[in-house]
C-alpha cells in the first residue's frame, strides 16, 4: 500500500473521531506499515518515537506537509556502540587469525613440545617392549633438563638403551642433536640389569642450549640392546 497516499485520509478520519470524541489526551494511531503516529487536538501529529510523550514540547506538523517517506527516522539505541563493538570484533578476529596462523605454523615442526617448568609430561615412547617417558622439562644453569623413566615390558632384560635427539626451536631450526645413552647395565653383572617386568630411573637428558619458552624435541631410539 501506498503510505504518501494513505496517511492523509487516514489521519484526518482519525483526528474527526478524536476531536468528537474530546479525549483530554492526544491519540494515538497505527499506520499500516507498523508505525503509530500521535494525533493531537489541534490537528497536528507526529511520528511516536521513545523520546516523544504526550506532554513534551513538539513541532507542529501539519497536515499534508512531510509525508512519513520524507520524515527523518530517528537511529536505533545502541547502534553506535554496535558500530564499536563491529570494529573491535574485526580488530579481535584479525588477532585471533594471526594467533592461528602462528598455531599452525608450530604445529607442523616435528617432535615433542617442551615448556620448561610448566610440570607436564613431554612425551611417550615406545620400541621392543621398552617404554620411556620423557618427564617434565625444566631449564637449569644454560641446559635443557629432562628426566626419564623406563618400563621393560619385553621377555629379556636389557642392558642398553641409547637415542638421538633432535631439539627445535619455535621456529623448526635444530639447535641441538646429540646421542643419548638413558640406561646402560654392565654385561655379565646380572644385578645390574633392567629387567623385564620393572620400571627404573633413567638417566636425564640434559642439553646446552640458549633458554627459550618452547621447544620441539624429536626423539629416536638407536639401540635397545637385550641380553
Amino acid at each position: 500500500m501506498n503510505t504518501k497516499a494513505f496517511i492523509k485520509p487516514f489521519i484526518l478520519g482519525c483526528l474527526t473521531v478524536g476531536c468528537a470524541a474530546a479525549y483530554a489526551e492526544p491519540m494515538r494511531a497505527t499506520l499500516p506499515d507498523g508505525r503509530q503516529v500521535i494525533l493531537f487536538d489541534d490537528n497536528t501529529w507526529q511520528y511516536d518515537t521513545p523520546s516523544v510523550s504526550p506532554g513534551a514540547t513538539r513541532a507542529p506538523v501539519r497536515q499534508g506537509q512531510n509525508s512519513p517517506a520524507s520524515l527523518p527516522i530517528p537511529p536505533k539505541p545502541g547502534a553506535g556502540a554496535a558500530a564499536v563493538a563491529v570494529g573491535t570484533s574485526a580488530s579481535a578476529s584479525g588477532h585471533a587469525g594471526q594467533a592461528s596462523a602462528s598455531q599452525q605454523a608450530m604445529a607442523t615442526i616435528p617432535g615433542d613440545m617442551i615448556i620448561p617448568g610448566n610440570g607436564k609430561v613431554v612425551g611417550v615412547h615406545e620400541r621392543s617392549g621398552i617404554e620411556l617417558t620423557l618427564q617434565a622439562a625444566s631449564y637449569q644453569n644454560g641446559e635443557l633438563v629432562i628426566p626419564t623413566r623406563l618400563k621393560n615390558d619385553a621377555t629379556d632384560a636389557v642392558v642398553l638403551v641409547e637415542l638421538e635427539l633432535r631439539l627445535r626451536s619455535r621456529s623448526g631450526d635444530v639447535i641441538a642433536r646429540e646421542k643419548h645413552k638413558v640406561w646402560t647395565s654392565v654385561k655379565r653383572m646380572p644385578e645390574t640389569y633392567f629387567r623385564p617386568g620393572t620400571e627404573r630411573t633413567g638417566r636425564e637428558i640434559r642439553l646446552k642450549v640458549p633458554q627459550a619458552e618452547q621447544y620441539f624435541l624429536e626423539t629416536e631410539f638407536l639401540t635397545v640392546e637385550q641380553w
